[in-house]
């Protein structure tokens, strides 16, 4: 467990009893590294809306700044999901249970009544930034993809816009009658 704090930045170590107290221990320690992601994601979700007004206004190196800021942070959540999934495991062990998949709410289920609340209330609290997390990803996936596609529109326009146009010219010179010109719009109707 002294390592388990250690890696989670807990100065306040609890006293290691053995029997019922340990299962708190071990939940305080879960707690602990639900905030963490909590915060974690929450960065992520300021760094995905900066991501997303770089996009929507255009600025590539505010976008590249973004983008690495997330790099970063997606490295440290994956870290405390790691943490998160040993403490899960620990809590597997300590109620007898095989399967080291429990989900937070059967945690809390089976918790003390002293850590239901708190658990609960970390629960809701992920959920909502990891939704709203979700969205922000989703919209700016959908504002890349139409970014793509007017830029390949615009390449498509630029490539072919001399295709079929006639010279305004004859080999004599003189100016022709009767050329075909296209007008931009009609290449996209």
């Amino acid at each position: 467990m002294d390592d388990l704090h250690e890696s989670l930045g807990v100065d306040d170590k609890p006293e290691q009893v053995e029997g019922p107290h340990e299962m708190g221990d071990i939940l305080e320690d879960l707690s602990a590294v639900l905030k963490r992601e909590i915060d974690s994601y929450s960065d992520l979700l300021e760094a995905a809306r900066s991501e997303q007004q770089a996009i929507i206004y255009g600025k590539l190196k505010e976008l590249k700044l973004a983008i690495e800021a997330e790099e970063n942070l997606i490295a440290g959540t994956r870290a405390l999901d790691e943490v998160r999934q040993n403490i899960v495991a620990l809590i597997a062990k300590h109620i007898g249970c095989n399967d080291t998949n429990l989900t937070l709410k059967e945690i809390i289920e089976r918790a003390e009544p002293e850590h239901r609340e708190k658990l609960n209330s970390l629960r809701d609290d992920l959920q909502k930034v990891t939704k709203d997390l979700e969205s922000v990803n989703r919209a700016n996936a959908q504002l890349i993809k139409s970014s793509i596609d007017f830029i390949n529109e615009t390449v498509w326009i630029l490539l072919h816009s001399n295709s079929n146009k006639e010279s305004v010219y004859n080999s004599t010179g003189m100016g022709q009658q009767n050329v075909k010109r296209q007008v931009l719009v009609d290449k996209l109707g």
